[in-house]
């Protein structure tokens, strides 16, 4: 976060040069799992981070044998559901191992991953519901999500029809949709 401290050159020309604001006036965090990451992005955006996502899961609508690529067409959405601030591990656990990959950051407006059925399914079909997703959605009455989202419905959605025709090499895409 940059803070301007006025320069007075002449009397009559004001002009602003940006200062950097020392690390010491942003508030300490406790050291945890995140808590480093956390204190880079207050540092970095001076502003509290994302409080959520909302994860869509979809079919590519073409060519589901080759990965997706970022903004390949969508086919049959076959999940959607809320997170709360760290909902995305779980796909970056998954990148990591090599079972998934990250598409474009697009400031969270969306995420977008990809990976095959056979990585992707287990996670979200299990018992106790997709990964980290709230039981129910948190929404402030402002809440909105631009037209492009996914259309939010209030609820986790899983198409278990959609899923059972999935091929288990078959390639999805993830959305992440910054929900704050």
């Amino acid at each position: 976060m940059l803070h301007f401290k006025p320069q007075l050159p002449s009397p009559l020309l004001q002009t602003r040069t940006p200062v950097a604001t020392p690390k010491e006036s942003f508030p300490s965090l406790p050291r945890r799992t995140n808590g480093a990451i956390i204190s880079a992005f207050f540092a970095f955006f001076g502003r509290p981070p994302m409080l959520g996502w909302m994860i869509a899961v979809f079919r590519k609508a073409e060519e589901p044998t080759t990965p997706a690529q970022s903004k390949s067409p969508q086919g049959t959405r076959l999940a959607i559901w809320q997170t709360d601030l760290f909902g995305t591990r779980w796909l970056d656990d998954l990148k990591d191992k090599g079972d998934a990959r990250f598409l474009a950051f697009n400031g969270g407006y969306p995420l977008e991953y990809t990976a095959q059925a056979k990585h992707l399914l287990p996670p979200i079909l299990a018992d106790i519901g997709p990964p980290l997703a709230n039981a129910v959605w948190k929404m402030d009455l402002e809440d909105f999500l631009a037209g492009a989202a996914p259309s939010p419905i209030g609820r986790t959605v899983i198409d278990h029809d959609v899923a059972a025709q999935c091929a288990p090499d078959e390639w999805l895409i993830v959305e992440a949709w910054d929900a704050s």
